[in-house]
């Protein structure tokens, strides 16, 4: 797999690759990038595209975002197809016919935008992920907190009983410092 650079380098001629291949050829789509951007091809192939087609765009967008991308403007960054594909996506789920085109933002590309292959996770954790599924997240983490606090303290008890017990490390250096004050008085 190509990394970061190298997928932002061919980043709309990977994206058009993934488009349904009649409608690139049949709309002269290379051509038309005088004219449209890739948010736009998203638009125009929402009712041909595949959920996984769509899927496979939504990782590679992912994957090539990053944080200085301009989120409000229309064009080719990363970023702004994410926020056309999640437009999408809500404007139509109340469509029972295109469900099978909907990709779901699961724990595949949940774990896709956590991981280091994903440079903007915050921005796109922000459009794709409502508040309770936030709130989730910040319980989750106080949660693991607690956790690893509760871990280090047992781990230190027995530690500390460990090197306080009779005959242990730290009690020979106590005797032996005892006795070495005792002997200088």
């Amino acid at each position: 797999m190509p990394n970061h650079f190298g997928l932002r380098i061919f980043f709309v001629d990977r994206i058009i690759r993934l488009l349904p291949r009649d409608w690139v050829y049949s709309f002269q789509a290379y051509d038309a990038l005088e004219y449209y951007s890739l948010d736009d091809f998203m638009k125009m192939t929402v009712t041909i595209r595949s959920e996984e087609v769509t899927r496979w765009i939504m990782e590679l967008c992912i994957r090539t975002s990053e944080p200085l991308d301009q989120e409000w403007r229309s064009g080719n960054y990363p970023i702004v197809i994410l926020r056309t594909l999640q437009q999408l996506n809500a404007m139509y789920v109340k469509i029972p016919r295109f469900w099978s085109n909907i990709p779901k933002f699961d724990g595949k590309l949940y774990t896709l935008t956590r991981s280091p292959e994903c440079y903007d996770s915050e921005r796109i954790l922000k459009l794709f992920c409502t508040e309770p599924a936030e709130k989730i997240q910040f319980a989750w983490k106080n949660y693991l907190d607690r956790k690893r606090d509760q871990a280090s303290r047992i781990i230190q008890e027995k530690v500390l009983e460990w090197l306080y017990r009779p005959g242990g490390p730290m009690m020979k250096k106590a005797e032996a410092s005892f006795y070495f004050i005792s002997i200088m008085q």
